[in-house]
């Protein structure tokens, strides 16, 4: 039981520093721009989605069915897809 307790508090650990430093990163304009966006337009209709969620491809699927619903430029839409795609290595 001790060992799990290690294991789940370290997880924990793990998790404050990663939103740590994430927290700390610098953004570009653009950047705080689209996480704004995603944090107040995507709410309106359901929960956030982690970014991570799909890859690019699943988002360039995706965000178009909201353009219906959500006024953003191309400019943000494409600051949006950026934000939500994980860097590719």
């Amino acid at each position: 039981m001790l060992r799990f307790k290690t294991i789940a508090s370290s997880l924990c650990l793990a998790a404050l520093l990663a939103v740590a430093v994430d927290a700390c990163t610098p953004m570009s304009a653009a950047q705080l721009r689209a996480r704004s966006n995603f944090r107040s337009e995507c709410t309106g209709c359901h929960p956030l989605p982690a970014p991570g969620h799909l890859d690019r491809a699943g988002w360039e699927q995706i965000l178009p069915l909201h353009r219906e619903r959500v006024e953003l430029s191309d400019a943000e839409w494409a600051d949006l897809l950026d934000m939500l795609s994980p860097a590719q290595e």
